[in-house]
């Protein structure tokens, strides 16, 4: 196998693994958008519930011109965490932009410490640092900045939570990779949140784990990776994935199966 096969997968594995929390994540966070927001708070709340319905609808400029907006006129209160994490979210996975998603989760994280927003910006800002940017050339550039010490933090001070349960996860997957833990640790502490795991995006994020734990396992060795695919399988039929996830699966399967017929 050569190098370039081992970063294409290692890329996709890494791309796809961080992200799934997110794009569940946002659901969550605008569901029922009118308990976030004090009843007299009427024009920050018909604000967001426009950007919702701009995104929806794909205009997502015109998404983060209103929640530019929201955040100027509230700027030292919880809307305002709440609008920049939002422009983050927008700018990371519908504009595929994680250089200008970094910017936004590191105004929550700056100015909105006490927010509950707080956690997701900085898993938020973990899972930007992991995506790296495409050059003109075809190249990967990655941030400078070491994600790892964001997922120290959350399992540390955050280990009760979903952002902190989920950085876990991701924390183990790097530390296989430095040689700190084994993949076979590793495998338990996965297929553990896969059972027990507080909420369905928990258990889907730990059996994503498990399978790039597998897959990863399969290149290393030179082994097809096919103990990977019941689990990538599973997830297509989890509804703690949305639609953009699917797609990524689908190629996840696909860069299995290569190898089958490879």
């Amino acid at each position: 196998m050569t190098k370039r096969v081992l970063f294409i997968a290692i890329l996709v594995l890494a791309i796809g693994s961080v992200s799934i929390y997110l794009y569940a994540q946002r659901g969550e966070n605008n569901v029922e958008i009118e308990m976030e927001i004090a009843i007299d708070d009427a024009q920050a709340l018909e604000k967001f519930v426009e950007a919702k319905d701009l995104e929806n609808g794909g205009d997502y400029a015109k998404t983060i011109e209103v929640l530019k907006s929201i955040a100027q006129e509230f700027p030292d209160s919880e809307h305002a965490a709440k609008a920049y994490f939002e422009i983050a979210q927008n700018q990371f996975h519908n504009l595929n932009d994680p250089a200008k998603a970094l910017i936004d989760y590191q105004k929550v994280i700056d100015a909105h410490a006490d927010s509950p927003f707080y956690p997701d910006a900085l898993l938020g800002k973990a899972t930007a640092l992991e995506n790296p940017k495409e050059q003109d050339d075809g190249t990967f550039v990655f941030s400078a900045e070491d994600p790892y010490p964001l997922y120290i933090k959350l399992t540390k001070e955050y280990a009760d939570t979903e952002p902190g349960t989920v950085a876990s996860l991701w924390k183990t997957i790097s530390d296989v990779a430095a040689g700190t833990t084994t993949r076979e640790d590793a495998a338990k502490h996965f297929q553990g949140l896969r059972k027990s795991g507080k909420s369905a995006l928990i258990r889907a994020q730990a059996t994503y784990a498990l399978a790039a734990n597998l897959y990863l396992k399969g290149l290393e060795t030179d082994q097809v990776p096919l103990d990977a695919m019941p689990f990538l399988k599973e997830l297509m039929k989890n509804d703690a994935y949305k639609a953009p996830r699917r797609q990524a699966l689908v190629y996840d399967l696909v860069l299995c199966q290569s190898f089958v017929a490879g």
